[in-house]
Formats: structure tokens, sequence, C-alpha cells
């Protein structure tokens, strides 16, 4: 029975499954959760289990592309080498001339290892990282929260002058300066 799930596993979707599992989950995946009922309904009257496990693909590999898009890019690198990898491996029953559906070839513990490398290479993406070294700031360069670079001084620090979308009396902490440059009071009767 293991091998006969080790089968139907690799030879439907492979690593697909896999990498479906962190997202199935996911609110846009969820919905489509109800397509796998009668797929795996089939398994328990017999039959061509991984022709019928190819029938999941509706929900595997949308789940599978969500969480491949969540990878960082390096780890996305991984697994598209890996998935390719998967593409080829039926290669390996061909050149071994056993292209069967009941005796499999070599594919299966190929395809196997590959899904192992995929569950690795997701647990390693989803493991923190190494605290990155905050970088130094160039000398003259304000800190984050040196006055001029956060936005409470970068408002103070705008010249001063008549905003033509605010009205004077809204302005009441910046003087109104007249067109001969002498400051005037903004507040009525001021």
């Amino acid at each position: 029975m293991p091998y006969f799930l080790a089968a139907m596993l690799t030879l439907s979707l492979g690593c697909w499954w896999v990498l479906a599992v962190p997202s199935l989950w996911h609110r846009d995946v969820r919905r489509l959760l109800l397509w796998l009922v009668p797929v795996f309904a089939q398994f328990l009257i017999g039959g061509d289990w991984g022709r019928f496990a190819l029938y999941a693909f509706p929900v595997v590999i949308p789940a599978a592309a969500l969480t491949l898009q969540r990878l960082r890019s390096r780890w996305r690198a991984v697994m598209v080498t890996v998935l390719a990898l998967q593409l080829l491996s039926p290669l390996l029953d061909v050149a071994a001339n056993r292209m069967t559906l009941n005796r499999p070839g070599p594919a299966v513990p190929a395809t196997l290892g590959l899904m192992a490398v995929t569950a690795a290479v997701l647990v390693g993406a989803s493991l923190p990282g190494r605290a990155r070294r905050p970088v130094p700031e160039p000398a003259g360069v304000p800190a984050p929260s040196a006055p001029g670079r956060d936005q409470e001084h970068v408002l103070a620090d705008e010249p001063v002058g008549r905003d033509p979308l605010q009205e004077p009396a809204e302005r009441d902490d910046h003087p109104v300066v007249s067109p001969d440059g002498r400051a005037a009071d903004a507040r009525p009767g001021g």
C-alpha cells in the first residue's frame, strides 16, 4: 500500500503536491477544496489512483503556484530547478524501458527524492534568516530620527510662504509672507 500511494503521488503531480501544502488553507484556494472530495472518494472504490489523482490539479496547481509566488527569489530559483528536474524524470523510465503504470521504473524513486528536496526547501524558506546587520549611514547624512528626515521636521523645514491650497487661517503656525517679503499676521484682525 505505501508503494502504491508513493506511485500515485509521484506519477500524478509529484513535487506540486508538496509545494501546494502550505497554501491549501489560503482563502482563495480554500474554495477549491471541495473539488478534492470526488478525487479522494474514487480512491475508496479502487481504480487507477495515479490517473485519478491528476484530477486534483485544479486545487494543487493554484495552491502550489501561490506558494511559489510567496517564496523569496533565491528559494524560488531552487524550486523552479527542482520542478524542471521532475519534468525530466519520466525519461528515466524511458531509458530503463519500464514505461508501465503498474510497475513504474526509476522515475518513482527519483521523484520521491525531488519531493523530499521540495519539502526541505519549504522548511528552509520558512526558517527565519540570519539577522542582517544594519547598514551604517554615510557620513553627513542625518539619522532617520534627526531633524530634516522625518515627516514632522520636513514640514517644519519647508520654505515659509503662502500655500495657495490652504487658507491663511489654517496656517496659524506659519507666518504669511507678503509680496514685499515682510511677514504678516495671518489671523483675522491681526
